[in-house]
């Protein structure tokens, strides 16, 4: 027998890095003292494959070096053979902000099982998204959205300082984007619609024009997400992605 540990890059825009790198560890471990042949590194597109694919990178690194020497590989080393392996700059900081975006989420008090939340807050219909909030606070919600920030400006300056081999920019920022347009809906869901009483509008108006923005945030970043798909990937599986993701709008 084999084990198959997971990149944990599936049901997220953004990576998860604690659960990837947990789950990695423990195949190995248990394969070791078992008596498996192999390690077998997997990774899923469940419901689409929305990943920006570079999310995949740290685990692929990881994995790489547990199946070949579990005793002496640390989570420290990631980072490292990330820059290494895909970025040809060990000093590049890939690794680092890779790592970073997969914990944005770190503070969530209630994370769901095999997927990020702000995946889940993205797809979720009217309903769903009622039931999401009930568990997730406005000042989780911030603390992502500042992480998520953070993330950004870290993107933009590496992708400034090392323009040619940073090729999975773009991938990352719209990975980013897709997260933080997912928290500002639950934003609007809540009824965050900034303080009427300075706006000459009806708070009913504001919220009319509140959906609209969304909505055409989410057309762009689908927009987005189709140009980039065709660097990485055949046609085949796009339209069934963006397809459920333009079918956000009607939630909204």
């Amino acid at each position: 027998f084999w084990v198959c540990p997971g990149t944990s890059a599936w049901n997220t825009f953004t990576g998860r890095t604690d659960n990837m790198l947990a789950n990695i560890e423990s195949a190995a471990t248990h394969g070791l003292a078992h008596g498996a042949e192999g390690l077998l590194l997997t990774s899923w597109g469940d419901g689409g494959n929305h990943q920006p694919w570079p999310v995949m990178y740290p685990g692929i690194a990881y994995a790489a070096g547990v199946a070949w020497n579990r005793a002496v590989t640390q989570r420290a080393d990631v980072a490292r053979a990330v820059n290494l392996a895909f970025s040809q700059t060990v000093n590049s900081g890939y690794g680092e902000i890779l790592l970073e975006l997969g914990r944005v989420e770190n503070a969530v008090k209630h994370p769901k099982p095999n997927r990020s939340r702000h995946y889940n807050l993205f797809f979720a219909t009217r309903a769903e998204l009622k039931r999401e909030l009930a568990t997730l606070s406005e000042s989780e919600i911030k603390k992502i959205l500042a992480a998520l920030d953070r993330v950004q400006e870290h993107l933009i300056a590496q992708g400034e300082k090392y323009l040619w081999e940073f090729r999975s920019l773009g991938e990352l920022q719209l990975g980013a984007d897709l997260a933080a347009w997912a928290l500002r809906r639950a934003q609007f869901a809540k009824g965050r619609n900034g303080p009427p009483s300075r706006l000459r509008t009806p708070r009913r108006g504001v919220s009319t024009q509140r959906r609209q923005a969304l909505r055409d945030e989410l057309i762009d970043l689908v927009e987005r997400f189709a140009d980039l798909w065709g660097n990485r990937a055949r046609e085949g599986g796009l339209r069934e992605s963006a397809i459920r993701m333009v079918k956000v709008a009607s939630e909204l």
